[in-house]
């Protein structure tokens, strides 16, 4: 099965990612700063997010996350 690393997997376009590859027979694992994560992890940190994912061993990543800003959260 392959093991799929999504970050932003709480987001709007990494929970639609995450559903999607779930039902295709994939092994995902969301990563994202929101504790209903698979697994909490802050992409701003790059130490702990290499760890995560080295810990991990994905085939593949999927880089969804993005730190959004008060402009962004104004007018998405």
């Amino acid at each position: 099965m392959l093991r799929v690393v999504v970050t932003g997997s709480c987001g709007f376009l990494g929970a639609a990612f995450v559903a999607r590859a779930r039902r295709a027979g994939c092994d995902v694992v969301g990563l994202d700063a929101d504790p209903a994560a698979d697994r909490v992890c802050d992409i701003a940190d790059p130490v702990a997010t290499a760890a995560t994912i080295g810990s991990l061993r994905p085939a593949a990543v999927v880089h969804l996350a993005a730190k959004l800003t008060g402009a962004c959260d104004d007018d998405p």
